[in-house]
């Protein structure tokens, strides 16, 4: 088959690892893949993404990602209908004119693709199915619905149960459109994709137009790639935190349990304890500028040191560092880190997370995972075998993590950890379910009979958006 995937912005994080793998199981098994995205530094992103592994084709990067610091889902759309639109001409043009002639302006395929996989943002799906008559599948990892009301979306730990956003009017009214808009174009595709049983629920409680479960492919890691050997860093036993610097992820979870931990362990044992902090970062986003600011400060309020480091060997426990910060570590530092001897697990500190790739990854290496008891890490880990799960309260996770410090049963957990991964999330057995659901997209075509009207209802629906969008402007 040829497979055309459309993701929003192709950096460091949970969300892009989860797509360059579906891309790298899918070309494994014979099949061509073209990755199209509005955004992508190769200075910031996974070395498949920029060695050559993978086609990775940038469209449209110019378009801002907010408006003065607002609106981002509207440049979020907007972003990806510019990109659908670029895709689209371009296949058109090289129907129509030459099936082998090359542009300059943007990059031209030379055929049309069999299916299309839209990743994250559901937005022109009903314009690419019109357009171009080829099945969209489309892989949701969260209603975005959800996300806008605040840093843990209002679901229960099960995703079957959904609260009432807390939002202000204004957002309220904001929000009307946009909503109504993801529903609408979600439903047009001809398959649905969840990354969990977890966002499957989320998804069909959610949107009252979807009547069919969406198919769960969860995840996968290549394990050839990530586990390896790695010795002893410098004698320090460590608490691991892998997370994007993002005020959802709750890294403050991880910084007071390791505060309480320290605080009941005798003074030599805490010389030799620190607790990374690891994951991507971006300066252009002022969320995760604050949010490191701000961890910054829960450590001083808790008396604790913190220094940054870029490498893994920087960890020394004669130090004095009680918390060492590793922004946008490289792929080889990762490993290193979920390797080492001197890790004891994985501190993943989100509530309601989606799936979350960092547990199977940490669990690949053989390290136990202490997780919140939500989300998709309830599918993941294996409660009491692989890792734990508890409330999201930092006393009950440093009485945890201080019975992992004298743990006898070190060898049994990392065969339980690994066999947990062999089991459910490799690259092969995701590889064998993508393709199962894109070939079947393409033999049964556009299956959704929607698409007679979907341009005309989506630009009506985006006129309105518009029109709202000035008028709340003006005002303000």
């Amino acid at each position: 088959m040829r497979i055309a995937i459309l993701h929003p912005d192709l950096g460091i994080g949970g969300a892009e690892r989860l797509i360059v793998d579906a891309a790298l199981s899918l070309q494994s098994r014979g099949h061509s893949v073209d990755i199209f995205t509005s955004y992508h530094d190769p200075c910031h992103a996974f070395n498949e993404t920029k060695d050559g592994t993978l086609n990775v084709h940038v469209l449209g990067d110019w378009f801002p990602r907010s408006f003065w610091g607002y609106l981002h889902i509207v440049s979020a759309i907007v972003r990806q209908i510019h990109l659908a639109i670029l895709l689209m001409i371009s296949i058109t043009l090289s129907i129509i004119i030459s099936p082998n002639m090359s542009f300059s302006v943007w990059y031209k395929p030379t055929q049309r693709y069999d299916v299309i996989l839209v990743d994250q943002l559901s937005a022109a799906i009903p314009l690419l199915r019109l357009w171009l008559k080829t099945p969209v599948v489309f892989y949701c990892h969260f209603p975005d619905k959800l996300l806008a009301s605040g840093s843990i979306a209002p679901v229960s730990g099960d995703g079957k149960t959904i609260y009432p956003a807390q939002m202000s009017t204004l957002k309220q009214l904001y929000r009307i459109p946009m909503d109504r808009f993801e529903e609408f174009s979600t439903a047009d595709a001809d398959a649905l994709i969840a990354n969990s049983q977890f966002t499957s629920n989320v998804i069909k409680n959610t949107f009252v137009d979807i009547t069919h479960s969406p198919i769960v492919i969860y995840p996968s890691v290549d394990t050839t790639d990530l586990v390896g050997s790695a010795g002893d860093l410098n004698g320090a036993r460590i608490f691991l935190s892998i997370n994007r610097f993002e005020p959802k992820k709750n890294v403050n979870l991880a910084i007071e349990a390791h505060a309480k931990l320290i605080e009941n362990v005798g003074k030599q044992e805490r010389n030799y304890l620190s607790l990374a902090l690891a994951g991507g970062y971006d300066a252009r986003l002022p969320s995760n500028v604050d949010c490191v600011q701000n961890l910054e400060k829960l450590c001083k309020v808790h008396s604790l040191v913190c220094s940054f480091i870029d490498e893994a060997n920087a960890i020394n426990p004669n130090d004095g560092i009680d918390v060492y910060f590793m922004l946008n570590i490289s792929t080889q530092t990762k490993k290193t880190l979920l390797n080492s001897s001197s890790t004891i697990a994985l501190l993943y500190t989100p509530t309601n997370e989606h799936f979350g790739i960092v547990p199977v990854e940490a669990m690949a290496c053989g390290k136990p995972v202490l997780a919140t008891n939500t989300g998709g890490p309830v599918e993941s880990v294996k409660d009491g075998e692989t890792g734990y799960l508890l409330p999201s309260d930092p006393l009950q996770w440093s009485h945890r993590m201080k019975n992992m410090l004298s743990s006898s049963n070190q060898e049994t957990s990392i065969s339980c950890c690994k066999a947990r991964v062999e089991e459910l999330f490799t690259l092969k057995r995701a590889g064998e379910k993508f393709e199962q659901v894109l070939v079947e997209a393409v033999s049964h075509g556009l299956t959704n009979q929607r698409e007679r009207g979907a341009l005309l209802q989506g630009s009506v629906m985006l006129f309105f958006v518009t029109t709202f969008i000035v008028l709340l402007m003006m005002i303000i």
